[in-house]
């Protein structure tokens, strides 16, 4: 393996995250979420993101830079924790998490492009209105090379990373085999190089972002709260040139 190819695995490491789900750390016990989030009272917001569905969402999602979300308020959940890292419910399209200003300032320290994310201010009842809510463009699967991908069936009792691949190597393949079997995952996705220097990557297969590797080290250097790397990672490819 030459200089440059070491250089290029370098600029290509990305890690899939989650959050924390111990009660030691966010409080409550039903290990998901940490607050509820009244979208209701914003029409525009609540048209985007939760009265709609992917695809039209897809199409939209850059509506997000010009709204207002002024008025969005959380209201924590008993016992919930404060941590620079939240999920909150109900489930919107293109946003995962609630994050503190502790956790933006890591992604301005790191230069993270503010084309990557949105993050939008937004109050929690009793505690002021230094949060927000961080959005991130979502890539379609049908921007995903299926022939260069790797898809397995969560039913197979194999250890992850040695289990049977399926054969799937068109978007439309995929849509047939998860109508027949939704518990399907990648475990390679292979996408174009474009994305290979973004700090913050969000697929719309996956319910996980993936950082790059500064980024996930700075926010690790700062301590930032509920910030879990995930065990089984999905790895990316991106030697696809569009």
């Amino acid at each position: 393996m030459n200089i440059l190819e070491l250089k290029l695995i370098a600029i290509y490491m990305h890690i899939q995250i989650t959050n924390s789900g111990e009660p030691k750390i966010i409080g409550v016990t039903n290990g998901i979420y940490q607050m509820e989030i009244n979208f209701e009272k914003i029409k525009p917001v609540y048209s985007l993101i939760m009265d709609t569905n992917m695809d039209d969402f897809l199409e939209s999602q850059s509506e997000i830079n010009s709204l207002s979300f002024d008025g969005v308020n959380a209201q924590l959940t008993k016992k919930a924790k404060i941590t620079d890292i939240m999920v909150f419910s109900p489930f919107v399209f293109g946003a995962e998490y609630v994050v503190t200003s502790k956790f933006l300032s890591c992604l301005e320290k790191v230069g993270v492009s503010k084309n990557e994310y949105q993050a939008k201010k937004m109050s929690i009842s009793g505690l002021g209105d230094d949060f927000y809510l961080l959005f991130v463009p979502v890539i379609p699967t049908t921007d995903i090379c299926f022939s260069k991908s790797l898809i397995y069936d969560d039913d197979d009792d194999a250890p992850f990373g040695s289990k049977s691949n399926l054969n799937i190597k068109t978007y439309a393949k995929y849509l047939e085999v998860e109508q027949e079997n939704p518990f399907i995952s990648f475990e390679k996705i292979s996408i174009d190089a474009k994305f290979s220097d973004s700090d913050i990557l969000f697929f719309q297969a996956s319910n996980d972002l993936f950082f790059s590797e500064r980024l996930y080290d700075k926010l690790r250097q700062e301590n930032v709260s509920s910030l879990i790397r995930k065990r089984n990672q999905i790895s990316l490819d991106f030697s696809l040139i569009g």
